[in-house]
């Protein structure tokens, strides 16, 4: 008997290695003149505070009941997709990691279970991201990189990735106001294909160029989240195997310097290539370095990580990043009573 006990905890061991948390993903198709959809917010609203920091949820905004729907016809491209994608017929529909379907009505312990079914499953798949915005320009760059322990499941995959406002504090129809609704997919609802190597474990990474409107409606700039999820690519399953979501407040600010029209011999101080990288980059400034000349390598938290001092006279140096980790870093230069500042992408 003691022999058999020892066996068992050391194979559950084994599979605790291998295992990632899943963090489930609820997709709720709805509309504002939906009245099954209002009279069932409650429970939405309970369930999903009740998980809120281990939930990725995002709401579909369908042309019915109402083809005037404001979410809808800010971008009836990615909500007809996903709706056709599920091939959802009637509102209110929810599916949980893309294969639990909650059917009517999403009671309490309908969404529960459906949680709780998600979460037994095992989970093979992290899903890290990082990124820049730029507030002036309103793009985004969203760097996803998917760690795959095992092969997350049967079939091929794809990585899908949307910006979605937590709370839009308006109403209309019959909702006094509205939460997690879809705003844009990137690049479509198609999403981007994930091809993993043929050994495991396999880390891919996906950039991805977001771009945000300011004439969605009622468009909060500090409400918006992205969201990202691996799914399969072979129909008709629709398994979610991984989720992960990023506050716009968490990605790396980028500025825009405004170039002096009085100055015709103004010109970018400093240039990276290549970039992304992956261990080593070349700097390249475009006046020569002067005695003091510091090149800050800093993390998305703003602590220095790496320190360059070019020595007198120099245009270019070269660094080696293969002790940083993936993720987004901010190159600062000052040059000459200047200073100027690049974001820079590690991928491996």
């Amino acid at each position: 008997m003691k022999k058999i006990i020892i066996v068992v905890f050391s194979m559950a061991a084994a599979l605790s290695l291998n295992s990632a948390v899943r963090r489930p993903m609820l997709e709720n198709f709805t509309n504002h003149t939906c009245s099954f959809c209002v009279q069932y917010e409650p429970n939405m609203t309970q369930f999903i505070d009740n998980h809120a920091e281990s939930l990725t949820v995002i709401r579909y905004h369908v042309n019915w009941p109402s083809s005037a729907d404001p979410f809808y016809l800010d971008n009836p491209e990615d909500n007809n997709g996903r709706k056709s994608y599920y091939g959802v017929t009637g509102v209110p529909d929810n599916y949980m990691d893309g294969q639990i379907h909650v059917s009517y009505p999403p009671t309490p312990q309908a969404l529960e279970n459906a949680y709780v079914g998600a979460m037994s499953e095992p989970c093979y798949v992290e899903i890290n991201l990082s990124g820049t915005y730029n507030s002036t320009t309103k793009e985004g760059n969203i760097i996803a990189q998917i760690i795959a322990e095992e092969e997350p499941g049967p079939g091929t995959y794809f990585l899908q990735i949307s910006a979605v406002s937590e709370h839009v504090n308006s109403g209309s129809g019959y909702f006094s106001s509205f939460a997690q609704p879809m705003r844009k997919m990137y690049p479509l609802y198609g999403g981007s294909y994930v091809f993993f190597s043929d050994t495991f474990p396999d880390t891919v990474t996906v950039n991805m160029s977001c771009q945000l409107d300011t004439t969605w409606w009622h468009y909060d700039e500090n409400e918006i989240f992205f969201a990202a999820w691996l799914q399969s690519g072979v129909l008709p399953a629709k398994h979610i195997y991984q989720s992960s979501v990023i506050n716009i407040g968490d990605l790396v600010p980028v500025y825009v310097e405004e170039t002096p029209a009085s100055d015709p011999n103004y010109n970018e101080l400093l240039m990276i290539y290549p970039n992304p990288v992956s261990t080593c980059a070349t700097i390249y400034f475009t006046c020569s370095a002067e005695t003091g000349t510091v090149i800050d390598i800093l993390d998305v938290s703003g602590r220095i990580v790496k320190s360059l001092t070019p020595a007198e006279g120099e245009e270019k140096i070269e660094v080696d990043l293969s002790d940083l980790n993936t993720g987004v870093y901010l190159v600062k230069i000052k040059l000459q009573n200047r200073t100027e500042s690049r974001v820079l992408n590690i991928v491996r």
